[in-house]
């Protein structure tokens, strides 16, 4: 019971023994990119790499029914003496305090039935196929995780999670001092007010179906000047399911769909706004072993949209913990919930990929981007809803056990209507070589 549940609970289902109860995972990842996505073929490409290294120690049964977890890791942006880019270089051989906790916890089974668990510190939360939670791993800062604390039953093909965490971007709202960031927070500001993640989520089925509702709460008070108060800046309850399915003789067809409403209110200057949005996402796929073990599939990605008319009401869909590098291409033009993407994003989908050589792998995903709520041409003025055209090509090769590199080519083609009628065809090729235990 102990494994079944680390596994599904945190990103270390990957390792190796050291010794009885002892063992070691590790993450190294090197990427270097190259990378004209501004629309513009005279500007050139921009050449730059990361560096991603993450190591974890699991203290599995050492003391009776319990897990002791902690991964420490390392991101940087390769060239710069202020790895995180915040201002504050320092050199490559010297002080550097870009090590961090990346996850730490404990884990006790058996609580009070068998089955029954509590976990507590710093520690992922995925969801589904990460369309709402997920691990965030193309980011080299990643994978996300949270402080909090998650209570639940799990067996062979069911659980049930209740958790709290502190979300956004997992800091509370301190305010120190400008002069001197180490003093106590000013006394001035409310800083009791605190942003946090409460929600249950139920498996069913050894996961093919996942039900998940969660109240997204930051409590920082926003002035409302109109009628002399204030009201907290977000109550957002999302509810939503997921479900796939493997279907014929050799389960050669897939499906998988994902549906999300959210309602509540965000705090503005003139009062309170209605949340009211939605999420619709599927995709399907045929596999065709015989031929190079080659596949074919149809998807879309579908948000509800907002154009800003009417400051009562909230209609664009908020995704800020999914996995984004995973949806809506791999060039990353739709991340931004308040950008075009919340005009309500509409990502019609054509995939395929196969296998020509033992260990490698090629696919290709064909993207076609619109939006619901028409924007200004930026030709002549008129509505329009189009967006463009991205093409993703990804090659992955397994070079041995543990050891895989993966290559991405990557070309948007805008509208003139979006970009202009000097806009160019975006670029961005990457490599990546991955190094996992």
């Amino acid at each position: 019971m102990i494994v079944a549940l680390t596994i599904l609970s945190t990103m270390a289902s990957a390792k190796i023994k050291i010794a009885e109860g002892i063992n070691l995972d590790a993450e190294f990842r090197p990427r270097f990119e190259l990378d004209n996505r501004d629309f513009n073929n005279a500007t050139g490409y921009d050449a730059y790499s990361t560096y991603r290294t993450r190591i974890g120690l699991e203290l599995d049964g050492l003391i009776e029914k319990t897990v002791l977890y902690i991964k420490i890791g390392d991101s940087r942006t390769m060239g710069y003496g202020d790895p995180y880019l915040i201002g504050n270089p320092v050199g490559p051989n010297r002080f550097d305090n870009n090590l961090g906790v990346i996850e730490a916890f404990i884990e006790v089974h058996d609580v009070i039935t068998p089955g029954f668990y509590l976990k507590t510190g710093r520690m992922s939360n995925n969801q589904g196929r990460f369309r709402l939670f997920g691990s965030g791993n193309w980011n080299f800062f990643g994978p996300r995780t949270y402080d909090g604390i998650k209570i639940g039953y799990i067996e062979d093909a069911f659980s049930l999670n209740m958790w709290h965490f502190f979300g956004a971007n997992g800091d509370r709202h301190w305010y120190s001092l400008p002069d001197d960031p180490a003093k106590y927070p000013d006394p001035d500001e409310d800083y009791k007010r605190d942003h946090t993640l409460t929600g249950i989520d139920l498996t069913l089925l050894s996961g093919k179906i996942n039900l998940l509702t969660y109240l997204d709460l930051d409590q920082e008070p926003v002035v409302d000047t109109l009628n002399n108060t204030s009201n907290v800046a977000v109550s957002r309850m999302t509810t939503a399911l997921y479900a796939h399915e493997n279907l014929g003789s050799q389960q050669q067809h897939r499906f998988d769909l994902d549906l999300a409403y959210q309602f509540g209110t965000m705090g503005h200057t003139a009062g309170q706004a209605d949340i009211s949005a939605y999420l619709l996402a599927g995709d399907w796929s045929w596999r065709f072993e015989e031929c190079l073990k080659s596949w074919i599939g149809l998807g879309f990605h579908i948000l509800s949209g907002d154009d800003g008319e009417d400051p009562g009401k909230v209609n664009y869909f908020y995704d800020k913990y999914c996995s984004k590098h995973r949806v809506l291409g791999y060039m990353d033009y739709f991340k931004s919930d308040t950008g075009v993407k919340s005009l309500g994003i509409r990502d019609l989908i054509l995939r395929g990929g196969f296998s020509p050589a033992k260990g490698l792998k090629c696919q290709m995903d064909a993207h076609y981007f619109a939006v619901e709520k028409a924007f200004s041409s930026s030709v002549d003025g008129s509505d329009a809803d189009v967006l463009g055209q991205e093409l993703d090509i990804t090659i992955k090769y397994a070079i041995r056990k543990g050891l895989q590199c993966q290559l991405g080519l990557n070309l948007f083609l805008p509208t003139e209507d979006w970009q202009g009628s000097e806009t160019d065809t975006a670029t961005l090729c990457y490599l990546i070589l991955t190094a996992k235990i």
